[in-house]
């Protein structure tokens, strides 16, 4: 009974790649074999790294933007304690340097990751050049509060507005 089994079995196996191996394939079939997969693969694999990109670039875009927003809440705050006369000038040259820092980082990630060569650096340190350059500030004792004339507060509005439109801009073409 057992050999009637493998006697079974060799035979079936037998027919079995006889049959594998009597198929022939042509030319003609192999290219329509491989266009097939070639047709399921290739579009797989070309979305699945469009995808991965696009969305780590979004994603870095995204955080990047969100950077730009948290500096310029801060600085937000900063002119319009200035204005105020809030500061000292020691605290406003702090204010700047701690900035200056901050716009050359984004700058600089803006250029090498973005290729966008518009600086907001320049643009701070023009508002930064013009606030210690004034009789108000100058004239001021270090550690006493630095009280801006109306014409020098508008001068520093309209700085500060170049800075928020340089920032547009940036914001502009990242979207790009």
């Amino acid at each position: 009974m057992i050999e009637d089994f493998f006697e079974f079995l060799i035979q079936h196996t037998n027919k079995s790649l006889n049959f594998i191996l009597s198929i022939e394939f042509s030319f003609s079939d192999l290219i329509a074999i491989l266009a097939l997969i070639s047709g399921i693969v290739v579009p797989i694999y070309i979305a699945n790294s469009l995808q991965n990109k696009f969305l780590k670039n979004t994603n870095l875009k995204s955080y990047h933007v969100k950077v730009l927003d948290d500096i310029f809440l801060d600085y937000k705050n900063f002119v319009e304690d200035l204005i105020k006369g809030n500061y000292n000038r020691r605290e406003i040259a702090n204010k700047f340097k701690m900035f200056t820092i901050r716009f050359n980082s984004i700058d600089n990630q803006n250029l090498e990751r973005f290729s966008i060569s518009q600086k907001l650096q320049t643009v701070n340190r023009q508002l930064q050049i013009f606030v210690t350059g004034t009789n108000d500030y100058s004239s001021t004792p270090t550690s006493g509060k630095v009280k801006f004339s109306n014409s020098a507060k508008v001068q520093i509005e309209i700085l500060y507005s170049l800075l928020i439109k340089t920032n547009g801009d940036i914001i502009f073409s990242l979207h790009k």
